[in-house]
């Protein structure tokens, strides 16, 4: 008996994870529009590729990285990118020269009003106005409300340094 009540607990404890997965694409908001949530697979997605093994040259006494377009970025301690980014992180980033460089996962700084926001990029996509991304903080409860223009990107984060 024990046994079927272990079986039948199992059943719904999965049935009830089918079901929330189904549904966690969307979030109903307190004014009971629907908006995009993240997903848990546009969460953990690592960031992409970007530096090659041979472009990493470590030496005795210093690592080279070979990287055309860069930049050297700190962080302001939002809580947003916790536990990824933090008050002290710093970050190497390149610029991307198309659209097609920016991809799901990766951890993108781009203008917002007059502000520089680090979020990871969640989705991309076409609508009217042209390439979009929808970012989110790793640590933020709902993404971004608004699309990040390719033009507004200031850099894809390449590289963490603690």
């Amino acid at each position: 008996m024990k046994l079927v009540a272990a079986f039948f607990a199992i059943l719904m404890f999965a049935g009830g994870m089918l079901a929330g997965n189904a549904f966690s694409r969307f979030d109903i908001s307190l004014t009971g529009e629907t908006v995009l949530a993240a997903t848990p697979d546009s969460i953990t997605r690592p960031p992409n590729d970007h530096i090659r093994p041979g472009q990493i040259h470590v030496l005795n006494d210093r690592v080279i990285i070979t990287l055309n377009n860069t930049d050297w970025a700190r962080f302001t301690d939002t809580g947003s990118m916790l536990p990824v980014l933090g008050t002290h992180a710093n970050s190497l980033e390149i610029m991307p020269e198309s659209p097609t460089q920016v991809q799901v996962g990766d951890i993108i700084s781009f203008r917002y009003l007059d502000s520089i926001i680090i979020h990871r990029v969640i989705e991309t996509g076409q609508d009217e106005y042209g390439w979009y991304a929808r970012t989110k903080g790793d640590n933020s409860p709902l993404p971004d409300p608004y699309p990040v223009r390719f033009q507004n990107i200031t850099g894809i984060v390449v590289g963490i340094f603690y």
